[in-house]
């Protein structure tokens, strides 16, 4: 319950903040009010709590703040779009609307929310996304799972180092680049947020044992621009992916398992 309250006044500071080009999270909005408007900024971040900013000191800590500075000397505009969502079901609808909206980068940290699928379903919907991200035309990088202070050696550990490979493989595959987030926070505790670190969603915030911390955030945001470095040297890798997710989402909102393809 306190992590829920603290997220959501987290969004309600990101959606307060003025919409100039260093606003950290740009138009920040859900699945469902993804902007339309033209020109659209190129660049668009899809995430779930960690894109927030969820538990860092200040806003301009947030891996997307740096990423954004780090756009701007490749010569990008560094106003971006995000589109924040915390179930496999609205990220799968984002990822609808993202592939309709003429976008030149798509950044996507997505992965945690979704370990309630097994591995079989986890890199049948994980790979599709890729494909309807893709099958925009525009560069996708993606990262995979951080480490958010699951005990070594736990099955939990182990899952979702399995869920960091299968995005790593699943990006190999269509020619995608990875920013390896797993590598760069595994095992790292001076990376987790922790009590008594203050974060800025109101006075009383502070980190919660799970959540990255503003050096969790530095080390995220140095393996996007790593993987960065890759994807904007070349032209994006050629689609043809379809966006035709009705038998997932059908799935999932019954309650039915997703059905696998191959």
């Amino acid at each position: 319950m306190r992590q829920s309250l603290i997220l959501v006044l987290i969004l309600g500071a990101l959606l307060l903040m003025p919409k100039e080009h260093t606003d950290p999270a740009g138009h920040a909005a859900d699945a469902s009010s993804l902007p339309t408007a033209t020109p659209v900024p190129p660049v668009l971040f899809m995430g779930d709590s960690i894109t927030m900013g969820a538990f860092v000191s200040a806003p301009e800590n947030m891996f997307i703040v740096r990423v954004q500075r780090y756009l701007k000397t490749r010569g990008l505009d560094a106003t971006n779009d995000t589109v924040w969502t915390l179930d496999p079901s609205s990220d799968l609808r984002a990822a609808q609307k993202i592939a309709a909206s003429h976008r030149r980068l798509i950044i996507v940290e997505i992965g945690v929310h979704w370990a309630a699928f097994d591995a079989v379903q986890f890199r049948e919907v994980y790979g599709a996304m890729l494909d309807c991200l893709a099958g925009s035309g525009a560069t996708v990088v993606v990262g995979n799972i951080p480490w958010l202070n699951w005990p070594p050696g736990t099955p939990v550990y182990f899952e979702m180092a399995y869920y960091s490979q299968i995005i790593r493989e699943e990006a190999a595959r269509r020619g995608i680049a990875v920013a390896d987030l797993w590598a760069a926070t595994d095992r790292r505790d001076d990376a987790i947020s922790r009590p008594g670190q203050p974060c800025f969603a109101s006075p009383d915030c502070e980190g919660d044992n799970f959540h990255p911390n503003d050096t969790g955030h530095a080390l995220i945001a140095a393996a996007f621009e790593k993987a960065l470095d890759v994807a904007l040297a070349g032209p994006p890798p050629a689609n043809n992916g379809r966006c035709d997710f009705d038998a997932y989402l059908s799935a999932l909102a019954n309650g039915r398992p997703v059905p696998v393809h191959r």
